[in-house]
Order: C-alpha cells, then structure tokens, then sequence
C-alpha cells in the first residue's frame, strides 16, 4: 500500500493479498483496480443500484478523498483484497 487514501483500514506500508482469480464485481468489497493508465491501487467498489449501463462508485476509506462514479466497464479489476499484512 502506498499513501493514504484507504487509512485507517490499510496503511502506507502494509501489505494486501489480492485473489487475482476475482476479477469481476461480484460484491461490494475491496479491490485493486486500475483504469490501464495508471498502477493498480487498492479502493472500495460499490454497485450502483439499478444503473443500466452498470456503473461503480470508487471509495476511499480516508473521509479526505472524493468518491468517484464510473462506469463499470471503465474500471479493469485486478482482483479482490482478501488479506492484509499491516505494519503495526
């Protein structure tokens, strides 16, 4: 993990474990994604109810950051966070 959008639940420095073989929305959960531009980063994924075509909001756990809305088809996912190693 690098910086501090995910704090307090994932720190700068702490390790994820990411189930590559979940690459789909499936749930709401954490996951790292990227939109091919950029590296992979770790956000919160939630579906947008009733949205046709689907869409996304991308959280951060850190209140300072923005949340994003996108379309679910713009968001590559990476795979899903299923484990921390957290520098504490």
């Amino acid at each position: 993990v690098v910086g501090d959008s995910m704090f307090p639940n994932y720190s700068s420095g702490d390790r994820v474990i990411i189930d590559l073989s979940q690459r789909e929305l499936l749930q709401d959960a954490v996951y790292a994604i990227t939109d091919g531009a950029i590296s992979p980063q770790i956000k919160r994924l939630q579906r947008v109810f009733h949205s046709d075509p689907p869409r996304v909001r991308i959280i951060s756990d850190n209140p300072h950051y923005s949340m994003e809305e996108h379309l679910l088809a713009d968001v590559e996912i990476v795979g899903r966070v299923c484990g921390i190693i957290a520098r504490r």
